[in-house]
């Protein structure tokens, strides 16, 4: 049921040609939702429990970055 809300949000987004920007945990299964509807990815990195960097990517580098670390995750635990 919350997917199909996310949906119609994402759609009605679209449809009034508004921006939306949305936070979220790495977590993929939340991200899969909104990811169709998404041209642009920030994404902030936290690295040494001190500093954070940003990413700016199209959401094609996203998923080809995404891709090669999960392949590389997959290939450390095989």
């Amino acid at each position: 049921q919350d997917d199909e809300k996310a949906k119609y949000l994402m759609d009605l987004v679209k449809q009034l040609n508004l921006q939306l920007m949305v936070v979220s945990p790495a977590k993929s299964e939340e991200v899969a939702i909104v990811e169709p509807y998404i041209s642009h990815v920030h994404y902030v990195q936290r690295r040494n429990n001190r500093d954070s960097i940003v990413h700016n990517m199209s959401i094609m580098e996203y998923r080809e970055q995404r891709d090669d670390y999960r392949m590389e995750q997959q290939e450390a635990t095989a």
